[in-house]
C-alpha cells in the first residue's frame, strides 16, 4: 500500500505534467496562429509532421 507521502508526490508529478502539457500546447497554438498564412499551402503529409512534431513530445511526457 502507498504511504501518503508518496501519493504527495505523485499527486504534485501529475499536476507539473499537466501544466507543461497545457504550455506546449498553446505554445503549438502560438505557432500555428502565426503562421496561419501558410498552412493552407501545405500538403497533408507537411500538416501531419508537423502535428507528429506537436505530439510527440506530450507522448513522452
Amino acid at each position: 500500500m502507498a504511504t501518503p507521502e508518496a501519493n504527495d508526490r505523485s499527486d504534485r508529478l501529475v499536476r507539473w505534467a499537466r501544466w507543461l502539457t497545457g504550455i506546449w500546447l498553446a505554445f503549438g497554438a502560438l505557432v500555428a496562429f502565426l503562421k496561419r498564412d501558410t498552412i493552407p499551402a501545405l500538403g497533408l503529409n507537411d500538416i501531419g509532421d508537423a502535428l507528429a512534431g506537436l505530439c510527440a513530445p506530450i507522448a513522452f511526457l
